[in-house]
């Protein structure tokens, strides 16, 4: 009989984050660690247990349908269990035979479930043995038990790889970094087919919220980080730039592996931030004597705060000039009354006290999980040098005459197209974390942007931008809905980078434009208000869009918007509309 059962969280303002398990073990005790981890990203869990052993048939049910997540949480004791226990027993050939049915099931599972469900898929990788099957031996050969089981993880992972918006849990990793815990519980096992301890199944309920944090925008896109005790060992104000210890020989070797790990985050997309109580050219003059000694450049960082001011201030300011929220934030110390008055008066932000150690610095870092996304791009790569780019041309601007002629000076190229293949993954990425100009806070999925893509019905447009002082990449998203009562916005967003550019209003141009052409008469723009997008509360009526009921606004496409007249050139669907 199919065990079913719900959980609600006694939380009414906070939406329902649906979840259905599917397996082989049993699965509820994993109820606990969903619910709080679910609260704690804003969300009440709404939990729906398959049967013990009836992933596939569970697959096809309708809380699978209606969930938000499901997992596919499958273990080979119970899938496969010659491969876990009478490995021995097996030829090279059986062995093969046993992981290709083990990942047929997993695979069938897994698109069973997508038949039906737009939702996040996640599956659990198989557990390799910490005490292989032929001892000390077992590795030299391909065909070993251990080897077997890595080499049906990575066929599983290239057979999920094909939909984007199925993830792969890798145990072995979870069970590395709980570092000494009990991850295997054999008495709960024996009891109730309860696999794992209470530690682990809270970190692999922490390994699904990385993943549905990412997809829902609730990840953090800046480090910040103190100077003295922190970047480099001592202090420079009374050590000089000769004196603090960093390098990559021992005692400063630390401090060079830490800036090795937040340059690695800067490689990610993350953008780095530097926050010190201190002189400002004596901490510029560590970074100009000791640039042999450090990975860390001062260009490396998006904004500077080197002054006397308290840090809640100054990361109040950070938060400013980078446009981001201060829940984007991720504040890094060495000193506890630094992260104190940070978490007690900015409690937004995100604060990491660093170890005694300085050894276990990257360490620290490694285990703040808030940065994950589930795509990575050109302009993830790119992100720092283009606000690099940014805080130039603010400069410039603060030095124009005029706001027209300084935006007529950048020269500026934008191009609007469909999205495809190369651009679906950063379409994606923007709308599950651009917050502050988002009409609508929709979030998608790769799967969820190409079916909208391939709807006759849809129109998804990107916008890109450039100018004399850099390239800023895709900036902009637009889903338009046609129907009956005109094309309506489903959802228009914009990154912060470019605002006040006219970019938007480029955007919105081309997306009346796509109207007409579908013979529609009017374009209706949705806006829901969130904590975060005040700021555009009045973007359509501000642009002649009539106030309707439900937060829409309609504008006529008699008089359609016109493009900006200070951009160099625009090109739409290949189109040269602005020469």
């Amino acid at each position: 009989m199919l065990e079913s059962a719900r959980q609600h969280d006694d939380g009414p303002s906070l939406p329902s984050l649906r979840w259905a398990l599917l397996g082989n073990t049993t699965l509820d005790p994993m109820r606990a660690f969903l619910t709080q981890f679910s609260r704690e990203i804003g969300y009440t869990a709404d939990i729906w247990i398959g049967g013990y052993d009836t992933a596939l048939q569970d697959a096809s049910a309708p809380a699978c349908a209606a969930a938000d997540v499901v997992v596919i949480a499958l273990r080979l004791h119970t899938l496969a269990p010659a491969l876990v226990n009478r490995f021995a027993r097996l030829g090279a050939d059986d062995a093969r035979a046993e992981a290709g049915r083990a990942l047929e099931y997993a695979a069938s599972v897994a698109a069973a479930v997508r038949q039906s469900s737009g939702a996040l898929i996640l599956v659990h990788a198989f557990e390799t043995p910490p005490h292989p099957a032929l001892g000390i031996i077992d590795g030299r050969t391909r065909h070993g038990q251990a080897n077997t089981i890595r080499r049906l993880n990575l066929d599983l992972a290239e057979r999920l790889s094909a939909d984007a918006n199925t993830f792969v849990i890798d145990l072995d990793n979870v069970r590395a970094r709980l570092a000494g815990q009990r991850f295997d519980d054999p008495r709960t096992w024996h009891l109730g087919r309860v696999p794992y301890s209470r530690q682990a199944m809270r970190a692999i309920a922490g390994e699904y919220l990385r993943v549905v944090r990412a997809a829902k925008g609730r990840n953090r896109k800046c480090v910040v980080v103190d100077a003295d005790g922190t970047l480099w060992g001592g202090i420079v104000g009374d050590d000089g730039p000769e004196g603090v210890r960093v390098g990559p020989a021992f005692p400063g070797s630390p401090y060079y592996d830490f800036q090795e790990a937040l340059l690695a985050l800067r490689d990610r997309g993350v953008l780095l931030a530097l926050c010190s109580k201190n002189d400002p050219q004596a901490v510029a003059d560590v970074f100009a004597t000791r640039a042999a000694d450090m990975p860390l450049k001062w260009t490396d960082f998006a904004a500077v705060r080197v002054n006397w001011s308290d840090k809640a201030r100054n990361l109040r300011e950070i938060a400013a000039e980078l446009n981001i929220g201060l829940d984007s934030l991720v504040f890094v110390d060495d000193t506890a009354h630094e992260t104190a008055l940070v978490a007690e008066l900015l409690p937004a932000v995100h604060t990491i006290l660093l170890p005694e150690d300085p050894v276990d610095f990257r360490d620290a870092l490694a285990a703040c999980d808030l940065f994950d996304t589930l795509t990575f791009s050109d302009e993830d790569r790119r992100r720092s040098d283009m606000y690099a780019a940014e805080q130039q041309r603010k400069a410039e601007e603060s030095a124009s005459i005029s706001v027209e002629d300084y935006l007529r000076g950048l020269n500026m190229e934008a191009a609007v197209a469909r999205v495809d293949d190369g651009s679906v993954a950063r379409v994606a990425q923007l709308t599950q974390k651009t917050n502050q100009f988002n009409l609508t806070t929709r979030r998608y999925t790769e799967h969820d942007i190409r079916r909208f893509a391939a709807s006759p019905d849809h129109d998804v447009f990107t916008i890109r931008v450039r100018d004399r002082l850099g390239d800023s990449g895709l900036v902009g998203v637009a889903i338009l809905r046609h129907d009956d009562a005109g094309s309506v916005l489903d959802t228009f967003l914009m990154s912060c980078r470019v605002l006040g550019r006219g970019v938007e209003d480029a955007l919105l141009a081309a997306c009346m434009q796509a109207s007409v052409r579908r013979g529609m008469r009017e374009v209706i723009g949705e806006f829901i208000p969130t904590a975060k997008n005040a700021r555009v509360a009045d973007f359509y009526p501000s642009r002649g869009f009539a106030a309707d009921v439900c937060n829409r606004f309609r504008r006529s496409n008699v008089d359609p918007i016109a493009f900006p007249a200070h951009f160099k050139s625009v090109v739409v669907d290949g189109e040269q509309v602005i020469a």
